[in-house]
């Protein structure tokens, strides 16, 4: 299958600089040495990213698990996959059938699926785009591909219950403060200019409820616009990586939230790992790869540590034994794998482990949230309810004295 290389040579004194495609940089050597040129660098062309790729994946995670699963028993069957590409494409819609249909393009072109895969980076991670091309190497495409499909499941699954844990908190948050805008801006401010008729002292709790009555009246508009700007600027804000890692450190410092991201990264990792070295990935690759799959910039750059650590000689439960984002047992797992052969065993376990970890902090997440965001309401309603109270509890003393 040829694949297309990018070289540069010299033709005595003048630059050239090409692509060619060909079946390995050995031919294309030949080739330019024939041509009685002098070659000086010799690489794979990057797959063409398709235009898709810049407004974010067309599918979700249970669209390309299932296109995971039915390609790995295509293949198992022996059936061509341009065939259930095809079949893929006639039953699905909008970005998710123009990438579908791309990948059927390209792989009757002569491509193999994973050098098609790599042309979609934002629908395909880099994970299964050298699961896949691995398993092509190999000759056990299917397994790569059902392991593909059986991660994705799982990574999916994983972020439902974190986003579950997060969820909560925010129609709480939501729904009170729409309550709240509403008595602040069409209710409160009737009573206010009743207290101010009467002209008897205000307590404190009801000076704050008018005064911050007042400022929202006379600067609605502009608060209003500063919450459109961040919700706007938020997202750009959210790939500046610094300030995306002070967010992520302050994440895994929130009581409740923090156990909850710490134990979902720590599962990607491991899981990541495990089905890297088992479809025969160097582990320079497989380190790498997990490593940017946890999730969270700040373990990201933590984690990254371990690859140098490993690839020096002192093996991987040594790297593992440095690093402060894995708890010991780790390390004394993966030791225990080096010693039997069988790492990707030992990381799948811990990976199991620590899935039931997420989901132990994720209920443990929500059992705290509920009585804070319940502690909270009551305050603003209690807070509200004093202010309105007391002005009319002075008021009928008054009346009552008179």
């Amino acid at each position: 299958m040829a694949v297309r290389f990018r070289y540069v040579a010299y033709e005595g004194r003048r630059r050239r600089v090409g692509a060619m495609d060909a079946a390995s940089e050995e031919e294309v050597r030949r080739a330019v040495t024939a041509a009685g040129w002098f070659l000086v660098a010799v690489s794979q062309a990057a797959p063409a990213r398709n235009r898709l790729t810049a407004v974010g994946s067309p599918a979700g995670g249970p669209q390309i698990a299932f296109f995971f699963r039915q390609l790995a028993a295509v293949v198992r069957m022996g059936l061509p996959l341009t065939r259930a590409l095809a079949v893929q494409s006639a039953t699905a819609s909008g970005g998710w059938r123009r990438v579908l249909r791309g990948l059927e393009a390209a792989v009757r072109r002569g491509e193999s699926l994973a050098a098609a895969m790599a042309g979609y980076p934002s629908v395909f991670r880099p994970l299964y785009v050298e699961m896949v091309r691995a398993g092509e190497r190999s000759g056990s495409a299917d397994q790569a591909l059902d392991r593909c499909g059986k991660y994705v499941q799982s990574d999916y699954a994983l972020k439902q219950k974190v986003r579950s844990a997060m969820l909560y908190p925010l129609i709480v948050l939501l729904f009170a403060g729409a309550g709240g805008g509403y008595l602040v801006v069409g209710v409160l401010p009737k009573i206010t200019q009743m207290f101010r008729e009467l002209e008897i002292p205000l307590p404190l709790p009801t000076r704050i409820l008018i005064g911050l009555t007042e400022f929202l009246q006379a600067k609605g508009l502009l608060v209003l616009g500063v919450l459109a700007a961040m919700a706007v600027l938020v997202p750009f804000l959210g790939r500046v990586p610094a300030v995306r890692a002070a967010v992520d450190r302050l994440l895994l410092r929130v009581p409740g939230l923090g156990p909850v991201v710490r134990a979902s990264a720590l599962t990607r990792f491991l899981q990541v790992l495990a089905e890297g070295l088992e479809v025969g990935l160097v582990l320079r690759m497989g380190l790498e790869l997990a490593a940017k799959s946890v999730g969270n910039l700040a373990l990201e750059r933590q984690v990254a540590q371990v690859a140098p650590k490993a690839l020096s000689g002192a093996g991987l439960a040594s790297a593992l034994e440095g690093c402060r984002s894995f708890p010991p047992m780790v390390a004394q797992v993966v030791r225990l794998g080096e010693e039997t052969g069988s790492v990707p065993v030992a990381l799948k376990e811990l990976a199991s482990y620590y899935e039931e970890e997420a989901d132990r902090a994720v209920k443990a997440a929500v059992s705290l949230i509920e009585p804070v965001m319940i502690f909270a309401v009551a305050g603003v309603v209690g807070f509200l309810a004093l202010s309105i109270i007391m002005p009319i509890y002075t008021m009928m003393g008054k009346l009552g004295g008179g």
